[in-house]
């Protein structure tokens, strides 16, 4: 089949074309304008919660840092598994990140172990809890989850509440993620982060969103993002601010895009089912499945290989891309990354075996089923 299979394809359609020209031709082309509005207002529907709109994910999670009064030498706890933006705005604000490890059962955190950090190797007093190793006050967790698999954190967010550590989600590719209770990823926690980068589930080009409980919140966040300006007339600043907010145009582009957001979301289940089937029955392969219980959006798929190293695994991917098909690793583990090595890390396991294993498979959601089909066959060629 002579044609090239991205590992998660945007694609562009007549709504967002039209929107966006709309931008151009009117001139209301920044952080503001109609567009911004509605796309604020249509998410905020879809999710049931207050948010406003960022110029990316990144941005969004640097400012649920900021509203969690994370501050230099604080620490925050944050998953290995997760894209380096999460951990690189820990280090924005001077704080320190402790590493922690992935479940048994998916590449979402693992819940218990973090649990038991907290219960061994922290103490608590009335302005919050310590880190017994470091001394340093434990402010904020980032949760992700990983390539839109949902995990409920009921159960976690209690036990963090108690301990005055605030649980920010990290639902960057989870738009469209709910749990059966249709509660959206991102709005268990004090703070949800969204991204609508290139290859998400739905586009902006760039962009993100930041989902807030409470009011004060919002209004902090919308002065946050327009470099602290909280009179705009008079150019009056409250306090340091950022270049945070989604432009126009790019909101034309989402305001376009979460029309089909369910649609897609369907046809992705399709393309998961389909994958699912092609591999269950391969003794090499293992189908990494999405958490049950939950109705995740199927943004990305992808293989655990047995008795696979590392090595191996990064020949396969060449012999892949280099036929046409867009394959991907696991993000590289945080705690391995020369500049992050040297932050504290707690029980790594799972995750310096899975980065080993796991590969990423094309899931553009207009995918057809031979396609599907034929991707699937010459992986099995290739790994086998």
């Amino acid at each position: 089949m002579n044609k090239l299979f991205f590992l998660h394809e945007p694609k562009i359609n007549r709504p967002e074309k039209k929107n966006v020209l709309n931008s151009l031709n009117s001139g209301w082309i920044s952080p503001s304008g109609k567009n911004v509005r509605e796309f604020e207002k249509k998410l905020s529907n879809f999710t049931n919660s207050k948010l406003v709109l960022t110029n990316s994910g990144t941005s969004a999670l640097h400012l649920s840092l900021i509203l969690s009064n994370v501050k230099n030498d604080d620490e925050v706890l944050v998953s290995s598994v997760t894209f380096i933006a999460s951990v690189n705005v820990i280090l924005y604000l001077g704080a320190r990140p402790i590493f922690f490890d992935s479940s048994e059962k998916s590449l979402n955190g693992d819940i218990n172990k973090i649990l038991t950090f907290i219960k061994e190797e922290t103490f608590s007093t009335r302005k919050g809890t310590f880190n017994k190793k470091t001394k340093k006050r434990i402010k904020a967790l980032i949760f992700t989850h990983v390539f839109g698999n949902i995990s409920d954190l009921s159960f976690l967010r209690n036990k963090l509440k108690k301990k005055k550590i605030k649980l920010i989600e990290d639902a960057a590719e989870a738009v469209g993620s709910f749990l059966k209770n249709k509660t959206h990823a991102g709005t268990q926690g004090d703070y949800g982060v969204l991204s609508f980068n290139t290859n998400k589930i739905i586009t902006t080009s760039s962009g993100g969103a930041i989902l807030l409980k409470s009011m004060q919140d919002y209004k902090r966040a919308q002065i946050l993002i327009s470099q602290g300006k909280s009179d705009n007339l008079f150019f009056i600043h409250e306090e340091m601010g950022f270049n945070y907010g989604m432009s126009n145009i790019n909101a034309g582009i989402g305001l376009g895009q979460i029309r089909n957001l369910k649609k897609i979301i369907e046809l992705k289940k399709k393309i998961h089912e389909r994958y699912h089937k092609n591999f269950k029955d391969n003794d090499k392969i293992t189908f990494l499945n999405f958490e049950k219980k939950t109705n995740p959006n199927f943004w990305l798929n992808s293989l655990f290989l047995k008795n696979y190293d590392y090595s191996k695994l990064k020949k396969i991917i060449k012999t892949l891309n280099s036929q046409g098909i867009q394959v991907r690793p696991l993000w590289f583990p945080c705690h391995k990354q020369s500049f992050l090595k040297k932050f504290q890390r707690y029980s790594l396991i799972n995750v310096n075996e899975y980065h080993k294993k796991v590969l990423c498979l094309p899931s553009s959601f207009f995918l057809k089923m031979k396609e599907i089909d034929y991707i699937s066959n010459l992986i099995k060629k290739i790994v086998k």
